[in-house]
């Protein structure tokens, strides 16, 4: 008995806290963001003056010299724009991607993509990842180093560190541009070597033994002990990346300091997950000492798919303080993987690419099939002209321009991707009531289709979704996007959630839903591959609109509690629908997902993640033993872990924003 009453009391304040403090629920869960690097090489034979537009902040000029890589770090999709003779061209950048602006015979410049394989042959691919953090607000990362000389060192203490630490600031401005990480001198040493060793790896193994830097701390130990070289000599090395141990040869006098620079950086970027280039022009190219950089032109610096590298495991360094690249992500890990494959690709004989890939594979399991192999380019990469891929992509507020430009699509929609006109005469519609009336009831016409019914279910919701989208289009722009989210809500919900929150005039009175919900029932649409999870998603969309997203997802949430008590049990799968379903009717009423977008080329998967892995049918005293409750890290995760899968959804990495 008296479990009984645990067990009532139980339930009474868990579900009561969740539906009541759903905004403190929120508040606790790990702040999560986008954490894209975008990477821009200039190889015109001019500076370049571009336009970025970041998707929810003010555009900015961006001029890149001659030569010049550089990444970008963002929360939010960006799209580029600059003058080809005479002529605009933008487009919209995928997320942790090199791209490279060159110049034809013809004088016309473009951007184009350098394709790392799997993630562009695949349609659809996520190369996006969350992260916590904002990239505004992150300080910089900075890694302390120790500088240390063996005794060979001939220097004075005060000759010596200046002249070194000089070095490791110049090498710490380089990946500072390259990377967004920089160098701290955090102290000076010395250690003793072996005179009677010449063996390099030997050497460095000594050196590891004998230095133990702080945690966090790289040791960079730059060895004087003379040695005859013959035939091809190790310059420096270091173990792997982020690695604590790290050692450079000072001996020669032969070498200059621009040389010396360079070795530095070489080893320096292999520690922020750099591999060999096939780029001459790349401090990253196997051989160095080769008196490239002595010449006066010649600038240091990384290719793009390096800098794209170092800079993606020194966003993970700012934003989660990782050490090892055991800790990286999956999603940064699977990107990793697909840049060492077309490193490795332009220098079959070089084992380093295979090397790094090791070091990933496992955390980026599961990663698409091999791709097909594009055209190659310089060092042997891949290269896409980014017009082959996407076409622009209009930026931020370029709302009526946008809206255009995918009317003009949906009309030239295939046939069989039109199931049914609109409706009624949507463009007439006065009220929110009247427009809602008017999707509706092409949803239910759209039901009846004969081709829409000899369709599989998933691709009975994309026609269903489409052809409600495309009446939406045509209404007044002050209704159609809530009308195509209420529509769809309402034509799903056949609990009465949203008739309980009112507020939709005739619409939720009227008999036009209970009419399509019949018509709906007929053809099963499902999202995900199951019933269930089309009417927790649209349901959910439209109870973001009408009472907010922190209480539709706390109404998710109850009902899950309820389900608990003797229903069909606690989902966390229906709990990913829900939620995405707040998000996707968010992101349409505020314009950032068009609605022609959604017209010519809606497919559920694309806005709801695969639920794979959640757990399912559990009772309360399962939630509770497993999770804990409110507050508890265990059921935090899980929440996380579901916002994060809908964070990687393909529209939410690489829609271009529509604001008004």
């Amino acid at each position: 008995m008296k479990f009984l009453v645990w067990r009532r009391q139980s339930i009474a304040l868990f579900a009561n806290a969740v539906i009541g403090c759903a905004a403190t629920l929120l508040l606790l869960l790990p702040h999560l963001a986008r954490a894209d690097v975008f990477v821009l090489a200039n190889r015109t034979p001019r500076p370049l003056d571009t336009l970025i537009s970041p998707a929810t902040s003010e555009p900015y000029q961006l001029r890149l010299k001659v030569g010049e890589v550089r990444p970008l770090f963002a929360d939010d999709p960006l799209h580029v724009a600059f003058n080809s003779s005479g002529e605009r061209r933008g487009y919209l950048l995928r997320a942790n991607t090199p791209y490279y602006f060159g110049q034809n015979a013809s004088g016309v410049i473009d951007l184009h993509e350098i394709g790392l394989g799997a993630a562009e042959a695949a349609e659809g691919a996520e190369t996006g990842r969350v992260l916590p953090g904002d990239a505004r607000f992150m300080p910089v990362a900075e890694i302390p180093v120790m500088i240390l000389v063996d005794e060979d060192e001939p220097s004075l203490p005060a000759v010596w560190q200046a002249r070194l630490r000089a070095r490791v600031e110049r090498a710490s401005v380089v990946l500072q541009r390259h990377a967004g990480v920089r160098l701290r001198v955090a102290r000076y040493g010395r250690w003793r070597t072996d005179n009677r060793e010449n063996d390099f790896m030997k050497s460095f193994a000594n050196f590891e033994r004998d230095v133990k830097p702080p945690p966090g701390v790289i040791a960079i130990g730059f060895a004087s002990q003379y040695q005859l070289p013959v035939g091809r000599t190790h310059l420096g090395g270091t173990r792997g990346p982020l690695n604590s141990h790290l050692m450079i040869r000072e001996w020669s006098q032969h070498v200059s300091e621009p040389e010396r620079l360079e070795l530095l950086l070489h080893e320096l970027g292999h520690h922020l997950g750099a591999s060999h280039s096939a780029e001459m022009d790349s401090v990253m190219r196997p051989l160095l000492g080769d008196r490239r950089s002595r010449l006066t032109s010649f600038q240091i610096r990384f290719d793009p798919v390096n800098t794209l590298i170092m800079s993606m495991v020194g966003e993970e360094i700012r934003r989660r303080d990782i050490s090892s690249f055991t800790e990286l992500t999956p999603a940064t890990s699977r990107r990793l993987a697909d840049a060492y494959g077309a490193l490795g690709s332009g220098l079959s004989d070089d084992p380093a690419a295979k090397n790094f890939l090791r070091r990933v594979k496992n955390r980026a399991a599961g990663r698409a099939a091999p791709a097909r192999v594009p055209n190659r380019g310089p060092g042997g990469l891949a290269l896409n002209p980014v017009a082959d891929k996407a076409p622009a992509v209009a930026p931020p507020r370029a709302a009526e321009r946008l809206r255009a430009e995918g009317r003009a699509a949906v009309a030239a929609a295939p046939a069989f991707d039109k199931p049914l006109e609109p409706v009624g005469q949507p463009g007439k519609a006065s009220t929110l009531g009247e427009a809602i009336d008017i999707v509706l009831r092409t949803i239910a016409a759209a039901s009846g289709d004969p081709r829409l019914r000899a369709a599989e279910p998933e691709q009975r919701t994309e026609l269903l979704v489409r052809a409600a989208a495309r009446t939406a289009a045509e209404l007044p722009d002050e209704t159609e996007r809530e009308a195509f989210v209420y529509a769809l809500a309402l034509a799903m919900d056949d609990t009465g959630q949203l008739a309980k929150r009112g507020g939709l005039v005739a619409a939720d009175r009227s008999a036009t839903p209970k009419l399509t919900r019949a018509a709906l029932a007929a053809v099963k649409p499902t999202v995900r591959g199951r019933v269930d999870l089309a009417k927790h998603f649209f349901v959910s969309a439209g109870l973001a609109l009408r009472a907010g997203d922190e209480q539709a997802r706390a109404i998710g949430l109850a009902k899950e509690l309820v389900d608990s008590q003797g229903g069909t049990g606690f989902s966390f799968a229906d709990l990913a629908a829900d939620r995405a379903g707040v998000r996707f009717g968010r992101e349409v009423a505020e314009g950032r997902v068009a609605m022609a977008s959604l017209a010519a080329g809606f497919r559920p998967a694309d806005y709801c993640p695969a639920v794979d892995g959640l757990q399912e049918g559990l009772t309360l005293q399962d939630v509770i033993g497993r999770y804990g409750g409110q507050g508890d890290p265990r059921f935090d995760a899980e929440l996380a872990g579901i916002d994060g899968r809908i964070d990687r959804l393909t529209p939410y990495l690489s829609i271009g924003f529509d604001e008004d």
